[in-house]
């Protein structure tokens, strides 16, 4: 395959919601795997999170992981992908986090990306596809 062609793809979405009122990640069932055919190849990480907030101050998080939470995380920091915020008004907020990660899982065995959600800020729940939205995961295996 020519460098930056892309291999094989992999798809998954849920719409049934979740949520939780951990401050460290819990992974949800949002989850795809793929297995390279070269430990060389790069794998495109392409995320659309349906985040929920309803209370003051709440970020709703996002954040996506190579493995599941106890393994390798991609988007690194506080906020992970990114968060929905209520902000002071309080008021619920319904955003969409997304992302797209190139990552190098160097291996040709199976290898699964999973998001996770965490909240921050007030007692109340982060969620994801909290009215049936649909939140997207999409791999794709690009040749190097």
């Amino acid at each position: 395959n020519a460098p930056g062609h892309v291999i094989q793809t992999v798809y998954d979405s849920i719409i049934s919601a979740e949520n939780t009122t951990s401050t460290s990640f819990v992974n949800t069932s949002l989850t795809a795997t793929i297995t390279p055919t070269s430990s060389s190849s790069k794998i495109l990480v392409i995320v659309n999170a349906a985040m929920y907030a309803n209370g003051v101050g709440t970020h709703a998080i996002a954040g996506v992981f190579r493995g599941d939470v106890s393994g390798t995380d991609l988007g690194n920091g506080i906020y992970g992908i990114g968060s929905a915020y209520t902000g002071s008004g309080g008021a619920a907020i319904k955003a969409y986090v997304c992302c797209s990660i190139l990552d190098s899982p160097n291996t040709t065995s199976a290898t699964t990306y999973t998001v996770a959600i965490k909240k921050s800020g007030a007692s109340y729940a982060s969620n994801i596809s909290v009215n049936s939205e649909r939140s997207t995961i999409v791999l794709q295996e690009i040749a190097q």
